[in-house]
């Protein structure tokens, strides 16, 4: 049971929905995206099969560093020291924007070198 925040009680089951709904639509969204270019070309399928991938890469890597918040803020909340644990959380939050800032410039200014590259590597030079 988490009593943080609001002092409400919350279940595992409360708590997990959401993400695995979350992961069922990303997963969906994907095969949706495949199938629909399958009609087009075998290219367009190869593009969004890699831009999936990309996807789940930068998924995977802000829910590593929001997982590791959340140890922080559950270690210190155990401790009975929540204003660290806020720190914690604003931390983690700060972070993670700033990293989605940088990342979002990065592909949106090297997006053709980015695709010139995969190109290169996929052997359709």
């Amino acid at each position: 049971m988490i009593f943080y925040g609001s002092g409400k009680k919350k279940t595992l089951t409360q708590l997990s929905v959401p993400i695995c709904l979350e992961t069922l639509f990303y997963m969906l969204s994907g095969m949706v995206d495949t199938l629909m270019l399958s009609s087009v070309s075998d290219q367009a399928v190869g593009a969004v099969g890699t831009a999936n991938t990309y996807i789940g890469v930068f998924i995977i890597m802000f829910g590593v560093i929001s997982s590791g918040m959340i140890a922080v803020m559950s270690q210190n909340i155990g401790a009975g020291r929540p204003g660290i644990a806020y720190q914690a959380r604003q931390l983690g939050l700060i972070f993670n924007a700033l990293i989605g800032i940088v990342m979002s410039v990065v592909l949106a200014t090297f997006s053709g070198g980015i695709l010139r590259i995969v190109k290169y590597c996929s052997g359709f030079a």
